[in-house]
């Protein structure tokens, strides 16, 4: 998983990462500044990784956590990125 914009292939030539391994990529930086309005790409990238280990941790399970530890508006809008983030991974096949 790479906070990257751009595609996984683009990752793989410039790291020479071999076809046996799968890439994800998400711009998390991005997110969380259309959302977070900072920097602070934690949540989206852990979006990102529930979508990378699909089935080892549900996307429904951290968003309840995550409730439960940011209240109010930053709550929503940390479930907002890492939401986004979830959607908008590419991997490679």
């Amino acid at each position: 998983m790479i906070n990257f914009r751009g595609k996984p292939i683009d990752v793989r030539s410039k790291l020479n990462i071999d076809r046996g391994v799968k890439v994800f990529v998400v711009d998390a930086k991005r997110i969380a500044l259309d959302i977070l309005g900072r920097p602070i790409y934690n949540t989206p990238m852990l979006g990102a990784t529930i979508r990378a280990v699909e089935g080892l941790v549900s996307l429904k399970s951290v968003i309840e956590v995550t409730m439960s530890r940011f209240k109010g508006e930053l709550g929503f809008k940390n479930v907002e990125a890492i939401k986004r983030a979830y959607e908008e991974v590419i991997f490679d096949e």
